[in-house]
């Protein structure tokens, strides 16, 4: 009898032991204020060991076993509810989240205004979302982040990256690009590339000024629409360092197929019966036999010039140094930044006299201080300068040995990775060593009659060119007149 009730007690807390396991089941359905239901809302507990989200329909289901008392409702653009849980049915709204802050100051280049007092059009995006985008050119970050600003990238190469920006379109008296204004300064010449020399490290925010109540401070300069950058400045506060260093992986966004040597004599063929011509047109039956066999590459090559010369994944490096602090006195902001860009082509071996491949090195550095000269008086000073180290291969032996232009860009390199065929043999001929004499000839950079220079001797055989360009800006401006003193 003892025997049989010590198993029973066992057995009941055995089940009793499982039902604690298994903890609460809680279900519902999540909707926002006007009833609709919202569709991946992520549920959790209230520690977070416990999660699931909502479906198609609103609704979800979520096992709590971390003894929480409490389930949080979370969703993008909406404001996050922490609700107790005391059913197992639990329906919750979701108020969305206001986009917008009424008091925020919007600052126009010359002047501030507050948000809630804005009658004209205006986007504003602030360097701290900037700085999500690991990019090496601050333009490329402002993509979809500034409603009404258009953007369009020209070059997306190391060293050349560049962005068109446009407000109202192509035609304007700035030949299509907005107007920059950074801290109070306009420019209205080459207004793009001075994206180049600005981080979003020291960036505070940038605005775009899009209609003519915006506008009207800059006139016809404006009629392209306006970029109003504006950097970050002192605060009274004791000396803060922030040091950030970033390493990213960058890969094209897409690579044009390879059609290897087997599939491209078959279709020259194919075009030449297509035109009326025989079967075998361009190449006879024995050499389509030696493509599509690929045991003997040094009569039958097989080349892909873009996989031989050119790299699938480069490296960026930035490093970041930001100093901000300052007293009753003196404020100052210092932010210097050093980018790192490795080059996309691969180098051979023998090339061993120079390295021909990209190269750029950026460093920037921005101080701005404002400084109380008196009890109703004050000044700022900003102080920026930047160098940057370029280095492209082909050199402008290019342009003078075969004719047209030749910039550096990498646009010059890789189209003839698609119009030299892939059965050419290359890109150098083979080392022969002669029997009696020991010496070695070859290794000469294949050629064709439509290709006089191969993009392997554009990357290797040719130099390169490196460029240095330093700029300098200093601005002295009066930072507040107050008349009637400072309290």
């Amino acid at each position: 009898m003892n025997h049989l009730t010590n198993k029973t007690l066992v057995t009941f807390a055995f089940i009793a032991l499982f039902c604690v396991s298994l903890g609460a089941q809680v279900n519902g359905t999540v909707t926002d204020e006007y009833g609709r239901v919202l569709q991946g809302v992520m549920v959790k507990s209230g520690p977070g060991d416990n999660g699931t989200m909502t479906d198609y329909n609103g609704q979800y289901e979520l096992l709590i076993d971390d003894g929480s008392t409490e389930v949080i409702f979370s969703l993008e653009g909406y404001i996050t509810q922490t609700v107790n849980v005391e059913g197992a049915t639990l329906d919750v709204v979701l108020p969305r989240a206001e986009t917008y802050n009424l008091d925020e100051t919007v600052i126009f280049g010359n002047y501030t205004q507050r948000e809630g007092d804005i009658t004209g059009s205006v986007a504003r995006v602030t360097g701290e979302e900037l700085r999500r985008s690991p990019v090496g050119n601050l333009s490329m970050s402002l993509t979809g982040r500034l409603p009404g600003l258009f953007t369009r990238e020209t070059y997306s190469e190391p060293a050349r990256t560049a962005t068109e920006l446009w407000v109202r379109g192509s035609s304007s008296p700035n030949g299509g690009t907005a107007l920059v204004v950074i801290d109070g300064f306009p420019y209205d010449y080459n207004a793009n590339q001075l994206f180049e020399y600005i981080s979003a490290h020291e960036v505070e925010s940038i605005s775009v000024l899009k209609d003519a109540s915006a506008q009207a401070l800059y006139g016809i300069q404006g009629a392209n629409g306006v970029v109003v950058i504006t950097t970050k400045r002192g605060i009274k506060q004791p000396l803060k360092i922030d040091v950030e260093l970033n390493h990213t992986f960058e890969q094209r966004t897409n690579t044009t197929p390879f059609i290897n040597s087997a599939d491209f004599v078959q279709l020259r063929n194919q075009a030449g019966y297509n035109d009326g011509g025989v079967e075998y047109a361009y190449f006879n039956q024995h050499a389509v036999e030696g493509f599509l066999a690929g045991d003997n590459p040094e009569y039958f090559p097989n080349n892909n010039w873009r996989a031989m010369n050119a790299k699938d994944i480069t490296h960026m490096n930035r490093l970041n140094l930001n100093l901000r602090g300052g007293g009753d006195n003196a404020v100052f902001y210092t932010n210097v930044n050093v980018l790192h860009q490795d080059g996309m082509w691969k180098i051979d071996p023998a090339t061993t006299r120079y390295n021909p491949n990209n190269l750029f090195v950026w460093a920037n550095i921005r101080s701005n201080v404002d400084v109380n000269l008196g009890k109703y008086l004050s000044i700022g000073l900003n102080l920026s300068g930047n160098i940057k180290r370029e280095r492209t291969p082909g050199g402008h032996a290019v342009e003078l040995t075969y004719g047209g232009s030749w910039d550096g860009f990498a646009k010059g390199i890789w189209y003839r990775f698609y119009t030299l065929p892939p059965y050419v043999y290359g890109p150098t001929t083979p080392l022969i060593q002669d029997p009696e004499t020991g010496e070695i000839s070859g290794g000469e950079v294949v050629v064709t009659d439509t290709e006089p220079i191969t993009s392997w001797a554009l990357i290797n055989r040719v130099g390169y060119d490196q460029y240095t360009v330093t700029n300098i800006y200093a601005q002295l401006y009066p930072g507040e007149l107050t008349l009637a003193g400072k309290g």
